[in-house]
C-alpha cells in the first residue's frame, strides 16, 4: 500500500483532478460513497484498498494482477494493468509503473521523464555505490537512531518511497519527510529538491 500511495501522492502537486488518500484511512475515517473513484494495488489483493470497493459505484483498478480481487470486482469499470512482476520486498518497479500508469490517466506524458530515467540509469549504478559507501561510513561511525530521505513538492513521494525502499534493504531505519518550511538557509536542506541528509 505503501507504494501505490506514494505514486499518487507525488502526482498531487501536477495541478490534476487527484485526492490520494492512504486506503485504510478512506476505510476507517472517510467511507463516504462516491460516484467513481481509482483504486491502486500492486498485488491486487491489499484488504484494505479491497474493502474500499464498496464505497465506488465506479472503480478503475491500477494493479500488476487483472485477475485479483481488485481486478475482477462487479464494479471495476477497467483494469490498468503496471506490467511491474514479481517483486519480493522493495517495490520500485511498482512504484514507477504505477507512476506511469497514473501520469498517462492524468493526461501527462511520461515519455520526457522516462527518457531522463534511460539516459541517466548508466551513471545510477556509480552514484548508488559511491552514496551507499557515504552511508556505511556515516552509519559505521557513529551510533544511528534514524536516517530522512527529504523531498519537497512531487519529490515528496519519491523520498517516501526512496525511504521504505531503503529500510527494507539495509535494514536500518529511513523515514521520507519534506523539509521544514525554513529551509531556505543554505545548508543541506537549501533548494528543497531530492536530498539525502542525516
Amino acid at each position: 500500500m505503501g507504494s501505490s500511495y506514494y505514486a499518487a501522492l507525488t502526482l498531487l502537486y501536477c495541478d490534476k483532478p487527484l485526492q490520494p488518500y492512504i486506503a485504510s484511512e478512506y476505510y476507517y475515517y472517510l467511507k463516504t460513497n462516491q460516484p467513481a473513484g481509482v483504486l491502486i494495488s500492486q498485488s491486487g489483493e491489499s484488504s484494505e484498498t479491497v474493502w474500499n470497493l464498496d464505497n465506488f459505484e465506479k472503480v478503475i483498478s491500477i494493479t500488476n494482477d487483472p485477475g485479483s480481487s481488485l481486478g475482477i470486482a462487479a464494479n471495476v469499470q477497467q483494469v490498468v494493468q503496471i506490467h511491474s512482476g514479481d517483486e519480493a520486498f522493495s517495490s520500485t518497479k511498482s512504484y514507477i509503473n504505477t507512476l506511469i500508469a497514473l501520469y498517462i490517466g492524468l493526461g501527462i506524458d511520461p515519455t520526457p521523464a522516462v527518457e531522463v530515467l534511460n539516459q541517466g540509469f548508466g551513471q545510477l549504478e556509480s552514484l548508488a555505490k559511491a552514496d551507499a559507501d557515504k552511508i556505511a561510513n556515516f552509519t559505521g561511525s557513529r551510533a544511528t537512531k534514524g536516517l530522512y530521505v527529504i523531498g519537497s513538492g512531487p519529490n515528496h513521494g519519491t523520498a517516501l518511497e526512496g525511504a521504505l525502499t531503503l529500510s527494507e534493504t539495509t535494514k536500518l531505519t529511513w523515514v521520507g519527510c519534506q523539509p521544514p518550511p525554513f529551509c531556505n538557509t543554505g545548508s543541506k536542506l537549501s533548494g528543497c529538491g531530492m536530498r539525502l541528509a542525516a
